[in-house]
């Protein structure tokens, strides 16, 4: 039907092909098709080329007043949706490195996001709203989404510079240690792949997140397992130092979900660009 409508508004098979991106066979074809079944001729050739009949001109009005209604409500619809808040819910240390250090900027080029942090996983009963984006590690959430790694998960052992001989003893952690409630590596994984071994007596403390217990260590409250990327800017700055052999890598990866409602907007395509080239500029400078 697109084809006959565009032959009788271009009255050219040759221009037909060019804007349909096909041979003038093909569109030969089609007319040929659409002719058998209607059971009469739609085009008449004459000394200049093709002639629709009133046949064909009454369809290709029906099938161009049939495609501009289409349109008009693809438009409206797909307006709507770039218009809505997006709504993202992220993990707290990752929202912290990525999102929150440099809010200005985000919300320059994102003015319809909206971002809440969350220290729990899928699994914990986290990221349970009516979320757009979800940022998180473990468990995928399932049905409805649309997701992909996009950074792997690792750690580094860290206290505040002047705490240093107080927390650890050569290879002996002595603590405080500085847990969170959404640890992905137990402490006793991480002190083997570090060098440690932890003291029987080492006292250990409970902060409802990794922030918070990072927060913790900046005020020489004890020694905590800290993201990587989260440690490499604290470092930086002079509140936190690294200890033991460096980082410890785990089998897990911080991931993006989008509703599959969502994932052709044009919003969320800006932002998923943006998301990959901060990570690998992260990743290219070490931070």
């Amino acid at each position: 039907m697109q084809t006959i409508e565009a032959v009788t508004r271009l009255g050219s098979l040759k221009r037909a092909a060019e804007e349909m991106n096909v041979t003038p066979s093909a569109i030969s074809h089609r007319v040929r098709l659409v002719e058998e079944q209607f059971g009469q001729r739609l085009f008449e050739r004459d000394g200049q080329g093709i002639r629709s009949t009133r046949n064909a001109l009454d369809l290709a009005e029906a099938v161009a007043g049939a495609i501009n209604g289409v349109e008009q409500v693809w438009r409206e619809l797909t307006a709507q949706h770039d218009e809505r808040e997006i709504r993202l819910c992220s993990m707290s240390a990752f929202a912290e490195q990525f999102i929150l250090s440099n809010h200005e900027e985000f919300r320059r080029r994102f003015p319809d996001f909206r971002v809440e942090s969350t220290s729990s996983t899928i699994a914990e009963g986290g990221m349970r709203g009516e979320y757009d984006i979800l940022i998180g590690i473990g468990p995928y959430p399932g049905a409805g989404w649309d997701y992909e790694d996009i950074m792997p998960y690792s750690v580094k052992a860290v206290c505040a510079p002047d705490v240093v001989g107080q927390v650890i003893s050569g290879t002996e952690v002595r603590g405080p240690i500085l847990n969170a409630s959404s640890d992905f590596l137990p402490w006793d994984t991480a002190a083997h792949e570090l060098g440690f071994t932890i003291a029987p007596n080492a006292e250990q403390i409970r902060f409802d997140s990794v922030l918070t217990a990072c927060h913790a260590a900046t005020q020489g409250k004890g020694i905590a397992l800290a993201p990587s990327g989260i440690a490499d800017i604290l470092v930086r700055r002079g509140e936190l130092v690294t200890l033991g052999s460096g980082i410890v890598h785990s089998d897990l990866s911080y991931w993006i979900a989008v509703r599959k409602s969502r994932k052709l907007d044009s919003t969320y395509g800006r932002f998923h660009r943006w998301l990959i080239s901060a990570i690998a500029r992260a990743n290219s400078t070490g931070n």
